[in-house]
């Protein structure tokens, strides 16, 4: 299951970060994110 939510979360975290390139905070929190999820 976490694996299944990894694949749609990725391809969100990745689209909020292209709509929102003005939020250099949102950014790190997605990286983050990614990094703590891998």
């Amino acid at each position: 299951m976490m694996a299944k939510m990894s694949s749609p979360c990725k391809t969100d975290l990745n689209g909020l970060i292209d709509v929102t390139p003005d939020y250099p905070e949102a950014k790190r929190w997605a990286q983050r994110v990614v990094s703590g999820k891998r």
